[in-house]
């Protein structure tokens, strides 16, 4: 590898962890702000105030669970999708460029053996197309919003247990760890390596590569990515304990027995929280 490589390298390096910590800051910083309320109107299920007072009054007794305290008045649907954007934006870049980084950095030393202005363009592109797919699931997660909060208007027993999404959508997190989607997905995450980075000759190729790998990323950690919303754990300190479980998750030694742990965690957690809310 060449001087001028290691530098861009370290450049590189500098602008990823930039990108990430900002994320971080930024988000912290609107969940301690005047402007918190838009914040977690926008990573809570859209529920009823009545319900909503009833849930705030229960996690009373668990402090522990950091639920996004919720204020002011419903914001407007121009005002709620900004906000929205923003607000999965921050939590992608500071969520899942750490767990495509290790790739990133593949792809720019597979750019070393070739032009070096390509490389920058080609890992650039495919960073891009990787961040599209994660664009794309949050629209279709503002708009299944529309469908939650029709569920919880318009079913009776929403309404007497607003604990029950949530639980279900922990179980359901924790039962989709055992599934062969689950499994391939992570293997593929893991596998993808600078053999296929030296593949994409065109930026075309490499931002098809983005799209593959943000599809596999998405069946790989999606769930737990979706579980803040559903489970109202849309906490920053609760993403930062999602963030390293995706890592640990996908890098760590003895993978498919750590991933089917955070299954039997997560389906024991369901029970108790069920248990603990419902009985």
């Amino acid at each position: 590898m060449t001087k001028f490589a290691s530098k861009g390298h370290h450049r590189f390096l500098v602008v990823i962890a930039v990108l990430t910590l900002a994320s971080w800051v930024t988000l912290t910083l609107w969940s301690l702000s005047p402007y918190a309320s838009s914040l977690s109107q926008t990573m809570m299920l859209p529920v009823p105030s009545a319900i909503n007072e009833q849930m705030q009054h229960a996690m009373q007794f668990m402090p522990w669970m950091g639920m996004p305290q919720s204020g002011g008045a419903p914001q407007a649907l121009p005002i709620l999708t900004v906000t929205f954007t923003a607000a999965w934006i921050l939590m992608v870049l500071g969520m899942m460029l750490p767990t495509i980084f290790p790739l990133l950095m593949e792809s720019r030393k597979a750019s070393t053996s070739g032009n070096q202005k390509q490389g920058k363009r080609n890992t650039s592109v495919l960073l891009g197309g990787f961040l599209s797919i994660w664009i794309v699931l949050g629209f279709v997660v503002f708009f299944a919003r529309d469908g939650l909060e029709w569920l919880t208007v318009h079913v009776p027993s929403l309404l007497q247990d607003p604990f029950i999404v949530p639980a279900v959508a922990i179980g359901a997190c924790g039962l989709y760890q055992f599934t062969g989607l689950k499994s391939k997905s992570l293997a593929k995450c893991r596998l993808s390596s600078r053999s296929e980075c030296f593949a994409c000759a065109t930026p075309g190729e490499s931002f098809a590569f983005g799209l593959r790998h943000g599809i596999y990323s998405i069946g790989s950690c999606g769930a737990l990515m979706l579980l803040m919303f559903a489970a109202n754990l849309g906490s920053v300190p609760w993403m930062a304990v999602f963030t390293g479980l995706m890592l640990v998750e996908r890098y760590a030694p003895a993978t498919n027995a750590l991933s089917k742990g955070l299954g039997l965690g997560l389906t024991g957690a369901a029970f108790v929280y069920g248990v603990f809310f419902l009985l």
